[in-house]
């Protein structure tokens, strides 16, 4: 599978010549290629071809699109304007280490066109950060990565919204792992300032064995830790059926899985609830015809 054609180097993207917010560490770059060379060149291809799998799905957005409709008949004018959220703020809770669905939630802001994409580990001792989820930053061309000078509180939490949205406006937020009390607290947040936030779910994955070949077992169990990947049970939904089969009624059965990869794909992810379309923020005027 080609690599993704959306340019994802740091210097094209991010916004790093801003002031990072106070309370975070940078994450060493010497930390972050150690991470990058502790993965197996297999295991780097699987991320790869997960953000070519993603572009393949969705393609690249338009960085800002401007419409103007007449509707006569109801003498309206309809002006929409849709752009990029000015920020994109990634949180690996505790317990997530899937580095396929991390990249996939990552590439879908690319895809929408979101410069400024932040990871913040809350953590005090960015020795623990996975080094998967750390290679998927440098593949995805976030620079903006942090662990916190002290643990952090809702008080934090708010500050720092205020901050990226002082400095950029809008944005997403995007949380990955236990629903504990780090979640709840960025769940309160979401809700107080409006901002849409997205959640990791730990998929129900099953695996299809059949005459056509086996399912790569191991790699499944390697793209997603902290699932538990069982076969498949004819009429038992599923977030994702991993199949060996190469027949065209993968999809007769609908309502069996929201997803289904086929061989060689069993490392790569494609999230079924989430979509560069999350990361746009849409603005719409009304106005009377006065022609």
């Amino acid at each position: 599978m080609r690599s993704p054609s959306v340019p994802v180097s740091a210097d094209q993207t991010d916004q790093t010549g801003q002031t990072d917010p106070p309370g975070l560490i940078g994450i060493d770059e010497t930390l972050r290629l150690t991470a990058y060379e502790a993965l197996s060149a297999r295991e780097r291809s699987w991320i790869k071809a997960t953000l070519a799998l993603v572009e393949s799905a969705h393609g690249a957005y338009p960085a800002e699109v401007d419409s103007r409709t007449l509707q006569a008949e109801y003498g309206l004018i309809r002006q929409c304007r849709t752009r990029p959220a000015a920020w994109a703020l990634c949180v690996p809770g505790a317990g997530f280490a899937s580095a396929p669905r991390f990249a996939a939630a990552i590439m879908c802001a690319r895809l929408a066109g979101v410069e400024n994409v932040l990871a913040i580990w809350p953590l005090t001792d960015a020795s623990a950060c996975s080094a998967a989820l750390l290679t998927v930053l440098e593949l995805t061309g976030v620079d903006r990565a942090y662990t916190l000078a002290a643990p952090a509180s809702p008080s934090f939490w708010r500050a720092l919204a205020d901050t990226l949205d002082a400095s950029c406006g809008d944005g997403r937020l995007l949380y990955f792992g236990a629903r504990d009390g780090l979640h709840a607290c960025l769940r309160e947040l979401a809700d107080a300032r409006g901002l849409p936030l997205w959640t990791d779910r730990i998929p129900n994955l099953q695996l299809e064995v059949s005459a056509s070949g086996l399912v790569d077992d191991a790699a499944v169990r390697w793209a997603h830790p902290d699932a538990e990947p069982q076969a498949a049970r004819p009429d038992d939904a599923c977030t994702a059926l991993y199949t060996a089969r190469r027949d065209a009624e993968l999809c007769a059965g609908p309502s069996q899985a929201a997803l289904i990869l086929g061989a060689g794909l069993e490392g790569c992810w494609l999230h079924p609830n989430l979509s560069p379309g999350f990361f746009l923020t849409r603005q719409t005027a009304v106005l009377p015809d006065k022609a």
